[in-house]
């Protein structure tokens, strides 16, 4: 059995995401970010490992 991790370790900020992106994605308002910035732990409390 194959298992891809493809939930996506977003490092990088929005503006270095930003210059790669087609239009109309590109002109996305400057306050919708493709990730939260909320500090949530979406990591269910570590539950689900490194």
């Amino acid at each position: 059995m194959t298992i891809l991790d493809a939930d996506g370790h977003v490092t990088e900020t929005q503006d270095q995401i930003v210059k790669y992106l087609d239009e109309p994605y590109r002109r996305r308002p400057s306050g919708a970010f493709f990730y939260p910035w909320d500090g949530w732990d979406r990591r269910l409390l570590g539950t689900l490992g490194d």
